[in-house]
């Protein structure tokens, strides 16, 4: 308008321009700076609202660029906290079953599995936090199981003191503890399935002991795999009687056991998760989830997230 008006009145076009860049530039307040901080301020109460706590604001527009999140698993995606849902014994694979743990009321037949978990474990109960546990995850689901079955895992512990281990070993996959119970030298073993079977040569059954077979073999590694695809982590347990203590700390036990059993545990998904993946995906952004269990177990959780496709 000043330009406008000054061309009317005939006034030279190049100071008549300096003055009108020079009013707009005066337009812009003074207070601008202030007062985008505090819109932006009142932005991250909002989001606040939403349980999204920004640090860094520009982090904000980084995030809408996004086309891929990728979330670990354990904790992030699930509750981080092992939850023991099945158990299997010999009658149970010779009837090609799993039995669920809130549905078993012969708990004596599965006693054997209770022993081998609350004594082959590393982890305790937290004297300071009631229902926590200090240690790994996995191992507590089974201190819970025993308590479960009417077991005190410390007070069990004491009872039969452990008198030699095979710690848990990632190329092994299990782990192995002796305890001296009523006079005789007890090793118990858990781990990975498929890396227990070629070293049991007999199977615990409600009988006492028989040889393993390959069609046993076979049926259990089934039911493992049937196992995995509910989400379930698979442990299995086996037992042996030595005649005698390791004198060498590295002395190999693990050979000629009998196998006890199996459990499957699982880590439940958060249910919040659900939703906040649900969101991703309509803003266009692709979940991947990045985990070290094994796929079948990874492709049962992504499936009951609703998220991944099977096999990605």
């Amino acid at each position: 308008m000043i330009f406008g008006i000054g061309m009317i009145y005939g006034r030279p076009v190049i100071p008549l321009l300096m003055t009108a860049i020079s009013l707009a530039i005066s337009i812009i307040p003074e207070g601008l700076p202030a007062t985008a901080t505090i819109v932006m301020a009142l932005g991250v109460k909002r989001m606040v609202k939403e349980n999204a706590l920004v640090r860094k604001l520009p982090a904000v527009e980084t995030l809408g660029g996004s086309t891929v999140i990728c979330s670990d698993k354990t904790g992030t995606l699930t509750q981080n906290r092992m939850v023991v849902k099945e158990l299997v014994i010999e009658e149970d694979i010779i009837k090609n079953r799993t039995a669920s743990v809130k549905d078993i009321e012969d708990k004596e037949k599965y006693m054997e599995i209770v022993y081998a978990g609350a004594l082959c474990n590393d982890a305790s109960l937290d004297p300071d936090q009631k229902g926590e546990i200090l240690g790994d995850p996995t191992e507590g689901a089974l201190i819970f199981l025993a308590e479960d079955f009417g077991l005190d895992q410390e007070e069990f512990e004491e009872k039969y003191p452990r008198e030699f281990e095979e710690p848990f070993d990632s190329d092994r996959k299990r782990m192995s503890t002796m305890h001296n119970i009523n006079g005789e030298h007890v090793i118990y073993t858990k781990g990975a399935v498929d890396e227990m079977l070629p070293l049991c040569t007999k199977i615990l059954t409600s009988n006492g002991e028989r040889d393993i077979t390959d069609e046993d073999k076979e049926q259990i590694l089934e039911l493992s795999i049937t196992m995995s695809k509910k989400a379930l982590r698979v442990l299995g347990f086996a037992k042996k009687i030595a005649k005698e203590v390791p004198l060498e700390d590295d002395e190999d036990v693990e050979f000629e056991l009998t196998f006890v059993g199996m459990c499957g545990m699982i880590d439940p998904p958060r249910p919040e998760v659900i939703n906040a993946i649900k969101t991703c995906k309509e803003a266009g952004i692709r979940t991947v989830m990045i985990t070290g269990d094994h796929l079948i177990t990874a492709e049962a959780i992504a499936n009951e997230l609703r998220n991944v496709e099977k096999g990605k």
